[in-house]
């Protein structure tokens, strides 16, 4: 369950980050999308942490905010390379034959 909740907050968190959201929505939000967007994934993550406030369920939390932002990050770039690529492709003309 808290796993479910730190995705969806990271996510939320990251889409209130202009170049983020300029990338998924082609627009830049407005403040008050941004500031939204801001309190309800600071409020999942605070959430998700206090679901079970044990010291070692702390340290587990830890752990999975710490995999889901690399996950995340590690995603977008392969994501991002991959339009990139074929945008380039796309403006390479073909030969006619």
């Amino acid at each position: 369950m808290s796993i479910l909740l730190i995705i969806i907050g990271v996510m939320l968190l990251s889409l209130s980050m202009d170049k983020h959201y300029k990338n998924v929505f082609g627009s830049i939000p407005r403040e008050n999308i941004k500031t939204t967007l801001k309190v309800i994934g600071w409020g999942l993550l605070i959430l998700s942490a206090s679901i079970k406030p044990l010291d070692i369920n702390l340290i587990y939390w830890y752990c999975q905010l710490s995999i889901t932002i690399l996950l995340q990050a590690f995603i977008l770039t392969l994501c991002k390379r991959k339009l990139e690529r074929k945008y380039l492709k796309s403006l390479i003309p073909r030969k006619q034959f």
